[in-house]
């Protein structure tokens, strides 16, 4: 790894894209990382203080001044790991630029350098992987299914410009990534 240098790495894409399982492949090419996403977060709510997440169901995704309480505990956890000069993988959803740019903010006060990977698969490979997946819905509040997640996102996914991130690599299909994940590995431990 480049001597100094920390890292953060900002996955961008809709339910079962891969976000997770390209993290937990890459954190075993780089085991100086520390994957964080709001899923779990999400689920140990659910499991341990079912109230309080029973008020985020008054929220929407879209309402940044009064976020869900899943995105604070995240935002806290990332601050916390930023502090602690952790190395990230910021392994969630992200499709809201203005969540993204109060991130990137976060990172780079923090002099990280911000690494974007938007995860662009066609609408159809995520139906498919979503009709044979078995995934836990612990984790949803608002929808009932992965199908409404998908639904609801397309409904306030924004975009990711190149612009929002110090490097930024689009994954059109998923026999792309172990191209990136290289690319990734030579970015990091590039001299």
């Amino acid at each position: 790894m480049k001597s100094d240098q920390k890292y953060a790495i900002m996955t961008v894409g809709k339910t079962h894209s891969g976000k997770t399982t390209f993290a937990r492949r890459l954190a075993k090419e780089l085991p100086n990382f520390e994957i964080l996403e709001a899923d779990p977060i999400a689920a140990f709510l659910g499991n341990n203080f079912p109230k309080l997440k029973a008020l985020d169901k008054l929220k929407t995704n879209e309402d940044i001044a009064d976020p869900k309480l899943k995105f604070i505990l995240f935002r806290d956890m990332i601050a916390y790991a930023l502090k602690g000069g952790l190395n990230l993988v910021l392994c969630n959803g992200n499709l809201i630029e203005r969540m993204r740019s109060d991130t990137a903010a976060m990172v780079r006060k923090h002099s990280y350098a911000l690494i974007g990977v938007y995860f662009n698969y066609p609408e159809s490979l995520l139906r498919e992987r979503i009709a044979a997946s078995d995934r836990s819905k612990d984790v949803l509040n608002l929808s009932r299914s992965f199908e409404e997640v998908l639904d609801r996102q397309n409904g306030v996914f924004q975009l990711p410009s190149p612009d929002e991130f110090d490097h930024f690599f689009e994954v059109k299909h998923p026999d792309e990534l172990p191209a990136i994940e290289q690319k990734l590995i030579e970015l990091m431990y590039q001299k």
